[in-house]
């Protein structure tokens, strides 16, 4: 959709910007909590599946494919997310729950859609 080259200048910027706060130049990873949280990704990277659904010569097949398996890692990393939050919770004293549970409500409120411009 968008011409090389300001592909590349968005890129840039988008990138110089995540590094200088130490995260992920994919908004998506940066909210995450794995190995992707702070990895630079480079523009061939980060437009894969764009250039693929975009493609003329597009296998349908593949984009399902793809689709899939974004959905597959997604439901993965809420899993971890879950029995991270289920261990926790496991060794915590009652006051120390309480404290866990706003935390967790405080952190989730914090990356609501409308609370994005506030950081």
């Amino acid at each position: 959709v968008f011409d090389e080259a300001t592909k590349k200048s968005t890129c840039a910027i988008q990138t110089a910007v995540a590094e200088k706060k130490g995260i992920s130049n994919c908004s998506h990873c940066a909210i995450g909590h794995d190995a992707n949280k702070t990895k630079i990704w480079k523009l061939a990277e980060m437009d894969s599946m764009n250039d693929i659904m975009f493609n003329k010569n597009t296998n349908e097949y593949k984009i399902k494919q793809l689709a899939r398996n974004v959905a597959d890692n997604e439901y993965k990393m809420e899993m971890l997310r879950f029995e991270q939050a289920k261990s926790m919770k496991a060794i915590c004293s009652a006051k120390q729950l309480e404290k866990f549970e706003d935390l967790v409500k405080e952190i989730r409120d914090y990356f609501k859609p409308f609370n994005q411009n506030k950081k």
